[in-house]
């Protein structure tokens, strides 16, 4: 994290006063992984059991309160117009270099009916409150479910 400092001159050429102001800090949440636990039974019959999403922080501050979302999709491209919102949820504050987990539970995904085939996103500063200095890196989506 850098400073600069500020000097601000009066109008007759004096230093009036300098102050040191923080440089180019900034958040970057990334959607870095999302496992599905499953439990799969001969004859193709698999009962899922939850999907965990990490996310991290890579920026050099820490972030302020911000929200995780996980998406039914067809696809691995998030589109939120036919894509199936399942859950949000607090993700809470990140502090710099540190990851947290966010866990959908199975019955959330069983009500949505059949996803053998789908896909589930997950999605980092899901309400955009943060600014971010890559906003790119925030959705991560899983394997096809079982």
């Amino acid at each position: 994290m850098g400073c600069k400092l500020v000097a601000v001159l009066s109008a007759l050429g004096g230093l009036m006063f300098a102050v040191p102001t923080q440089a180019n800090a900034a958040v970057d949440l990334e959607g870095t992984t999302i496992t599905v636990k499953a439990k799969c039974t001969s004859g193709s019959t698999c009962k899922i059991k939850n999907v965990t999403l990490l996310v991290q922080n890579n920026g050099d501050e820490d972030t302020s309160n911000s929200r995780v979302a996980f998406y039914l999709s067809d696809d691995t491209v998030l589109t939120t117009e036919t894509d199936t919102l399942l859950h949000e949820s607090a993700l809470g504050k990140v502090k710099v270099g540190k990851a947290k987990k966010r866990t959908l539970g199975g019955g959330v995904i069983k009500k949505a009916g059949a996803v053998s085939g789908k896909y589930i996103i997950g999605v980092a500063d899901s309400t955009e409150v943060l600014a971010e200095t890559n906003e790119l890196n925030n959705n991560v989506a899983s394997e096809p479910l079982p």
